[in-house]
This record gives C-alpha cells, structure tokens and sequence, in this order.
C-alpha cells in the first residue's frame, strides 16, 4: 500500500487516463475515481476451461485492490451505513487511443467487503468476478431440498415448476404349469419319468412322451420355450420303488435328473435325487422339489430317471410313479405392480436448484433437457409416498455429474438479454466452430509451440453407477453397475472414469416398490407405508416416455432387448453402462486416432454382463460384455495437444472472447484451437494462450 505522503504526492491529470474506474451502489450513487486503484496494474484476467463442467469461465486474479481518497471515502460510507452484503461495483473501461473513447473492459466487478481492510490512507478489499456466477461454482456442493420456494438468501417464491406423476408398469410375470404322475411298472434302466400335464399357462407344457429316449426333446414336458424364462421347478415328487433282491450285498441306486436340451443340442443336467438303497421289497420315497433353471428361446426341459443294481443278472427293480406326485414348473418373476409415483424433470430439477443458490429467478436454459423425458426421485416416493411429504435433497455437482456420466454434458454462464444464466448442454455445444478471434497477423508460426496433454489419455475405462447392496438374488439380473474396459496405451497410467452419483438400476427401484408389500394369514397382500426400507433416502434417475401419460420406459423404441431373463421388462436400459461408454466414444477415440483398429477391451462389470439391446433406430445390438472397436467411436473434434503462443490482444477481442470464450482461436490456415486457458495482462495487454487443438478433419470453422 502507498504512504500518505505518495498519495499526497499524486496529481490528477486531465488527459484521458489508460483506465477508468468508476465505482456504483445503490445509497451512493455513482463515482468516476479520479485517482487508479493501487494493485490494478498486477491484476490478470484469465479465461479457464472448467475441468468438471467443460466450459470456458472468466476469472481475476487480484491480491486486493486500494483505493484513495474519494475511493476510499465511498467505500467506507458503503460499509459503514450497509455493512458487508452491500452491492458496490467497480466498472473498468479501456481508452481506445484511435478514437479517443472508452470501452468496457472485462474485470472483476463486484467489491468483496467480507475482505474490507482500512486506514487513514485508504481502504483495500478483493474483487468477485460476478456475484451470479461465484456463487453458482462456489455453492455447487450446497446440498438444497428443491421442493423449497425459497432461495439460500431468502428470495421467494421462486420459479413455479410442475412435480410430475410418474408410472411405472406392472411387469410381473406370473405362469404356472402342474403335473401328476402316471401309475405303470418301468424296469427300464433309462426313461422319461411318467408324468402328466394336469393345467398350464404355457404354451410350451405338454405330456412327454414316455416311449422315446432321453435326447429326444418329444419327452420333454416343456418344449422348445418361445422366449428366455427364469422357470421354477418346485413340489413333491413321489414314486414307489420294488427291489427284487436276491444277493444280500446288493444295492439299488436311483437318479431323477432335469435335463435341459438348448435350441442348438447342448445338454445341461441338474441332479434332483442320487440315492442308494438296500432296502428289499415294495418302497415309497417322496422328496421335494425346489430348483430355477433358465431356458432360452427353442430349449427345451425333460425329467428322467435312472435305475441300476450292484448284482446285475441277480436284482432288479421296478418304479411306480404315484397318482399324488405333485410337480411344477412355474414362471414367478417378481417385478412390480403398476405404480404411480412424484418425479420432477431434470430440467426443472436443475432449474430450482439454480435459482436457490444464485438468487436469481429464471437463471437456467437447457434445450437438450428439454429434450429429454427423464425424472429424478428419492427412494422413498417408490412407496406412494403423498406428493411433496418428503424432502429431495440434491447438490448441483452431483446432478451434473450423475447425468454427465450418462449423456456427455457441459455447463456453462452466458448472457441472455444482458443477464446472465447458467446453460447445461451437450458436451460439443461448448466447443463452438465460429472462430472468435484470428490473431494469424500478428504471430510466426515459428513461435506456436504444440504440447502433448498426457492426461487426456487413457489406459483403461470404468464407466456406470456405484454399487447398490440387494436383500435378494434379483440384483443379479441388474446391469447398471459399474464396467470396465481397458485400451492398448502403456504409457500412461490414467484411468477414464465417469460414475454416476446418484443410482438408475431397475432392480433397486423395484424392490423398493415391492418392499413394503407382505403376504399376511389370508395369502393376501398387505402395505406397510410405515416400514423403513433400505434406499428410501437414494436419488434415483429414471428414463420414460410420454404416452398419454409419463410413464417409465421398459422396451419401448426398441426392436429387442435380450441377454438377460425378462431384460425386455427392464427400466432405464438406455442409461445402461455400454450406452454411456458410447456416449463418451469421441473423447476416448481421440487419445486413440493412431490406434484405429484396436479395440477397447472389455474387462468386468459387477453384476449382469450380458444384457443386448437394440433400438429401432440403430442397425446392431449394444451388447455390455463386448469388445468396442475404437474406429466405431463417435469422430473426436480434438486432438489430445495443445498450442502454446503469446500475442497482445485488443479491447474489442478481448470483449469478443467474454462474449463467447467457447468459440474457435484461428493461429494459422490449418492451425485453430479451443480456449483451455488465456491470461490477459493489464500492464501491458499481452496474453497467453493455450488452445486445445482442433481436429480439421471433422470439423469446419466457421
């Protein structure tokens, strides 16, 4: 800071000045300074590609400022009759020399009175770049409960937004099939066994055909299924066995087996009973039955029994199936009964939590989420919990990121009718091909310095959601998990990682939606709204359509989903972890460009890898246990490099860049760059650049 005697020493001259300052609130009015804040001339303004949200921010790096004599006065009069919330900026306008004139110049402009220091000479406080956008990035880890109508610093109401219903289909699954048996002496070593369809829901039940052998899917009482089912083989099983014993040290053994024959012939046995008995005379032996087996399209199901002795030639035995066998094969998927639920858009979500932390109203646009049909909910709302009872607790970071994950996204500020605005969009609408700024004429390309940018390159990928813990074994039919892959770098250790936040696997939704429900004296259905289910407080994401109503999308829009039983009854397969690895193809491909024709390896995922899906709208499956061939990656618009260059830039470019800092910077004929980082000196007008490059090949500037 200046002595007294310094200040005392400064002479106002009445040419125009460099820089104009001119200070503003609401009590004082408006002051033009005629003596420079000290510190100014050290100040840079530095223009930042976020490394969370993906655009280009402005930010002043300033020590503090000083301001003298009237300066000083008019902010000490602000703080001492407003305190420290009170809203003084400071105006910072560059003299055009050519016309004499003054023109905004791009500068923090809010004063900071929380850092307000003073003394006889002056009073020194730090800039805020905008108070909109501070506090935006600075809250974003701000947890808020977006059914609230009031902003962090009291503003209401806010902006009416519409909490929507939400239905979720009912998707169980419920066939049944029972079988009796057949009384008749068999002394056949191998044969069907001697059941009879009684009733069924399937098509595919039949009586088998005892004459045939034990490959011939003629004896299968379940042939050729005409889609993939989880089927459950329960019951008492019952047969009377005569053991003609004539060797005392002879024995009987006995196995009923399952047999499953697939479309293409490959046989899969399940062992139900392997007994030996010594026994002589006429037996009864009854056991239960309780085992799943999965059948895809064209497989096919048989039971048959085996019987030998140890004395051959000597013992025999015969088996009597019993009139009181009572086996099934059922189909019990338990999904869940239709439902309607609260849901709030993403759109509206992120609006309400915009307004909230900058107390503005009307700050956020999204046309991509406008575009999109999808709805966040807390667990608890699965439960048919009243509209608006609970609280949806949500922080911004987490949002973005959770929905970044899924869809590619940026967020930016920008200006709309001179007021600025938070903006999400996809990830390309941040890298704007209208060239900004052409600074070709004043640098040699000679002095373009091209650095390679190591951690854009990836050794492997893990992309999807964080574990959920399920109380049963449906959480392995879930595919929104966590996946990996891995690429043909080496030299590099950095791991591509995008996982989600907040949770969108289907089977956590449902067994919430089920939890609650319990089978009371009558076998009937009882609800427990009361009773505390694990994920009631988790942020679910959910993917749905609007088909008279908004409704949770199952297999609509696709031509097929298979891979995994019931996968055509799944929820949020379009949020599928394969999906989002695709989504993100172009940044991963362009640290891959010179290794087109290799593949990104898959590796593992925690629960269902199989799981295939197609939507109408595309030519091949999305299988999530495959190989990626990196040249089927969306096209890079970048190359992981960066030039390096310094040049002096005016006021006009520079306002031309805080207009749009996501636009294209041209450095020669085939040399354009995006904006990761530029410095701009006060002192002495210079900038520093460091432009991410442009791939030409599949982008045209504009």
């Amino acid at each position: 800071m200046a002595t007294k005697e310094q200040v005392e020493n400064l002479v106002y001259n009445n040419a125009l000045k460099e820089y104009r300052f001119t200070l503003s609130e609401a009590s004082e009015g408006v002051l033009v300074l005629y003596h420079a804040p000290d510190g100014w001339m050290d100040s840079e303004t530095t223009y930042s590609r976020h490394k969370t949200y993906g655009s280009v921010l402005r930010n002043v790096s300033t020590n503090e400022l000083t301001f003298y004599k009237e300066g000083r006065d008019f902010i000490k009069n602000v703080y001492e009759n407003t305190g420290i919330d009170a809203n003084i900026t400071l105006t910072v306008e560059k003299l055009d020399k050519s016309t004499n004139t003054y023109a905004s110049y791009p500068s923090a402009s809010k004063v900071d009175l929380s850092t307000y220091m003073v003394n006889e000479i002056g009073v020194s406080v730090q800039m805020i770049d905008t108070s909109f956008k501070e506090k935006l990035i600075n809250r974003d880890t701000t947890e808020v409960d977006i059914l609230k109508d009031v902003s962090i610093e009291g503003l209401t109401p806010l902006t009416a937004y519409t909490v929507d219903e939400l239905t979720f289909p009912d998707t169980n699954v419920t066939n049944l099939s029972s079988y009796d048996g057949v009384e008749g002496n068999i002394s056949a070593l191998e044969h069907i066994c001697r059941i009879v369809l009684i009733s069924s829901t399937f098509s595919e039940s039949q009586t088998p055909d005892y004459t045939v052998g034990i490959t011939n899917t003629d004896g299968a009482f379940y042939k050729d299924s005409t889609e993939g089912r989880l089927i459950s083989i329960n019951g008492t099983f019952a047969f009377n066995y005569q053991f003609i014993k004539v060797s005392p040290s002879g024995t009987l053994d006995i196995t009923i087996t399952l047999r499953k024959i697939t479309s293409g012939g490959t046989i899969e046995d399940v062992v139900l009973l392997d007994e030996t008995y010594t026994s002589s005379g006429i037996n009864t032996v009854t056991f239960e039955l309780d085992t799943e087996v999965y059948v895809g399209v064209g497989d096919s199901l048989l039971l048959f029994a085996t019987q030998s002795v140890s004395e051959l030639g000597t013992d025999a035995s015969v088996i009597n199936y019993r009139d009181y066998l009572d086996f099934n094969a059922d189909e019990l998927f338990v999904g869940n009964r239709e439902t309607t639920i609260t849901a709030i858009k993403y759109k509206e979500a992120f609006l309400r939590i915009v307004e909230m932390l900058t107390d503005r109203l009307s700050s956020f646009e999204s046309t991509f989420l406008t575009s999109q049909i999808g709805f966040l909910t807390k667990g608890i709302y699965f439960r048919t919990k009243a509209p608006l009872s609970e609280p949806i607790p949500l922080k911004l970071k987490d949002l973005f990121d959770s929905l970044n994950s899924i869809f590619r996204l940026g967020m930016g500020v920008e200006k709309s009718g001179g007021v600025e605005t938070a903006r999400i969009e996809q990830l390309e609408y941040f890298f704007d091909s209208n060239v900004i700024l052409d600074i070709s004429d004043r640098i040699r390309v000679e002095d373009i310095e091209k650095r390679v940018i190591p951690e854009m390159f990836y050794k492997s990928c893990e992309v999807g959601y964080n574990k959920a813990e399920y109380e049963n074994n449906s959480g392995l039919l879930e595919f929104n998990t966590k996946s990996t892959w891995s690429t043909v770098i080496k030299s590099v250790f950095n791991e591509f990682r995008q996982i989600s936040k907040y949770r969108a696997d289907g089977q956590g939704m449902r067994k919430i939606l089920n939890a609650p429900y319990k089978t009371n004296d009558n076998g009937e259905l009882d609800y427990d709204p009361s009773e505390d289910v694990k994920g009631d407080d988790d942020i679910f994401l959910i993917d749905a359509l609007l088909d008279g109503v908004y409704k949770a999308r199952t297999n609509e829009g696709f031509d097929s989903i298979t891979g995994s039983v019931y996968a055509d009854s799944s929820y949020n397969v379009l949020y599928s972890p394969a999906r989002m690895l695709r989504n993100w193809g172009a940044t991963i491909r362009a640290g891959l460009e010179n290794k087109l024709n290799t593949v990104l390896r898959w590796q593992s995922t925690e629960k269902n890898t199989t799981l295939a899906s197609k939507l109408t709208t595309e030519s091949t499956a999305i299988t999530e246990n495959e190989d990626i061939l990196i040249n089927d990656l969306n096209d890079p618009i970048w190359y992981n490099e960066k030039y390096v260059i310094e040049a002096p830039l005016t006021v006009a470019e520079l306002q031309t860049i805080d207009a749009n800092p996501n636009g294209l910077v041209k450095l020669d004929t085939n040399k354009y760059g995006w904006i990761l980082e530029l410095k701009t000196k006060n002192k002495d007008g210079m900038a520093e650049f460091e432009l991410l490059r442009t791939n030409l090949n599949n982008v045209t500037p504009i």
